[in-house]
């Protein structure tokens, strides 16, 4: 049976949950098959079944959004599912995060991705993330601390994400980068689909916290990249395509929301 497991971490209080499991129950009228499991505080459990009926409640073990995912996944390991993906509680996917996944179990994708939009607090439209359209390029792109794809856009097969064991906790802000580098150096094949699959939300002051905690991560990260460059793609050729395949995308973030986007988010 093909399932999509899709995990939501979450401390209970986000005002944007129901706007997340709207998007997902939309996904399941379209046809497709999701498993939501969400994973919160032992006493959120109640209020949150309340608010999303359909998903799997799961307790979290410890704190952090990278261990409520493990413990999701450990949770989930005897379950039905295919394709993995996680949708944080203030973001949320498009009715074209279906056909990604369709399109990823028609060809048997290891990880697929597509585009993700940017939207502020009321979900209005702040432009598009900048993404890799050439996937050869995303390890080189890693190791020069640019984001190829976006974690809300992203699935990968289960066989494959379990040989990863999951996500690095001794990283607070970028185990996603770090898990997606991980398959690369494996050798498992990313593949870009084109549409919008889903949405990224941007908050004032989101980025302002914990910035020097972000950098070191963001090191070791581009550190391990760049160990598995090799032979691949030129890091600047890969550079230069990037931007210049994303000019468009960046201008129009600047212009529609120059008070919003800070030289952290430019470089997605």
């Amino acid at each position: 049976m093909s399932v999509l497991l899709l995990v939501t971490p979450t401390r209970g209080y986000s005002r944007w949950l129901a706007e997340t499991r709207d998007g997902i129950g939309q996904l399941v009228r379209d046809g497709l098959g999701v498993k939501w499991v969400i994973v919160c505080p032992a006493g959120e459990r109640a209020s949150i079944q309340a608010t999303c009926p359909t998903a799997d409640i799961v307790t979290e073990i410890g704190r952090g959004l990278y261990p409520a995912i493990n413990t999701a996944l450990q949770a989930m390991k005897d379950a039905v599912w295919d394709y993995f993906s996680y949708i944080n509680d203030d973001d949320g996917v498009r009715p074209g995060f279906g056909f990604l996944v369709r399109e990823a179990r028609a060809r048997k994708l290891e990880i697929a991705y597509g585009d993700v939009e940017f939207v502020d607090e009321n979900s209005r439209s702040l432009g598009m993330v900048s993404v890799c359209r050439r996937p050869t390029d995303a390890l080189a792109l890693f190791g020069r601390r640019i984001t190829p794809f976006t974690q809300q856009g992203t699935v990968i097969r289960r066989d494959c994400a379990e040989l990863l064991n999951g996500f690095d906790t001794q990283l607070s802000h970028v185990a996603d980068s770090h898990f997606w580098v991980r398959a690369l150096l494996r050798g498992y094949r990313a593949e870009y689909v084109r549409g919008t699959v889903a949405f990224f939300r941007i908050r004032p002051g989101q980025l302002s916290k914990n910035l020097e905690v972000m950098d070191r991560e963001e090191a070791i990260v581009a550190g391990l990249a760049s160990s598995g460059c090799a032979g691949g793609a030129n890091p600047v050729a890969a550079t230069l395509r990037f931007r210049a395949g994303n000019l468009p995308r960046a201008l129009g973030r600047m212009v529609r929301a120059k008070a919003v986007f800070s030289r952290g988010m430019l470089r997605r």
